[in-house]
């Protein structure tokens, strides 16, 4: 089934790639996999998206079930928004990713994942403020997460994530009260991986 709906999934980008994507999304409604669907709905929003077709774009991903895929289509839109010119347009379709997103239910980190995503998104728009918010909504719920094993790995994430986006002026303050040293090391370590990578775009 997996081959199945990996093949539906090419052809259906294929076709949206040509501009039916009218063909396109018929055939991703065959994928019976429904993570499979949402992320074949996901790339051809993208395409729409891409060919300025915003209104399009932002139907398609209204339609995906998943609200982790649905908030990183937002995502995209946006960016793809913002970088053709329509600003405002972009900062709402990015709250609305925020919103798809903040719905997660905090299991497996995948709501971690896509706040950084977000906050990413709203560094690369100007919206440095609202970033350091939803930086710290998922600083929030890593901490939350019981196994130590897996926290420090969320909060490396994060801590990667703002170091690397230049929002470094609260991370001193948040990872000293970290706890046990095994955690605040990891989270540390994020922030040396950030910077690095920060540094290395730079040089570019």
């Amino acid at each position: 089934m997996a081959e199945r709906d990996n093949v539906l999934t090419d052809i259906a980008v294929i076709q949206a790639e040509h501009g039916d994507v009218k063909k396109a999304l018929e055939i991703a409604a065959k994928i019976r996999n429904a993570l499979g669907r949402a992320n074949a709905l996901q790339e051809l929003a993208t395409i729409k998206a891409a060919s300025e077709d915003i209104n399009g774009a932002l139907q398609i991903a209204e339609t995906i079930e998943d609200h982790y895929l649905s908030g990183l289509a937002f995502r995209r839109i946006a960016l793809l928004q913002w970088r053709q010119g329509n600003r405002s347009g972009g900062q709402e379709t990015l709250q609305r990713a925020l919103a798809e997103v903040q719905s997660l239910p905090e299991r497996a980190g995948t709501n971690v994942i896509a706040l950084q995503e977000i906050g990413t998104a709203l560094v690369e728009v100007g919206d440095s403020n609202a970033a350091r918010q939803v930086f710290r909504q998922a600083r929030q719920s890593a901490i939350r997460y019981d196994d130590e094993a897996y926290r420090a790995v969320l909060l490396r994430g994060v801590a990667k994530s703002q170091a690397k986006n230049g929002l470094t002026e609260d991370l001193a303050v948040w990872i000293k009260k970290l706890s046990p040293p095994a955690v605040k090391a990891w989270t540390l370590l994020g922030v040396a991986e950030g910077l690095l990578e920060r540094a290395e775009c730079r040089r570019r």
